[in-house]
């Protein structure tokens, strides 16, 4: 049964960070293209290494953040109901 208790964790996540687990990726993949397109233009090539980070790194700023909210769902009490305004 549901208690008055487990309406208190309303708010999905505090700092509202979900929309950064899509964003940062799609960050990634367009400054990846726009570097591409730039020294395609300037017709000189950078490290691959540049590109691995930028690719890498976005990946991994995406994992901890959901990280993040997965640690933060888990200290919920059991049979918290959670919503989120779009």
């Amino acid at each position: 049964m549901l208690k008055l208790e487990h309406f208190q964790n309303m708010a999905l996540v505090n700092n509202n960070w979900l929309w950064l687990i899509l964003f940062i990726p799609l960050l990634g993949a367009v400054m990846n293209g726009a570097l591409t397109l730039f020294s395609a233009r300037r017709k000189t090539n950078l490290p691959p290494l540049v590109y691995a980070v930028i690719a890498c790194g976005s990946a991994i700023v995406s994992f901890l953040i959901a990280w993040k909210i997965f640690l933060y769902f888990k200290r919920l009490p059991e049979n918290s109901l959670l919503t989120q305004d779009l």
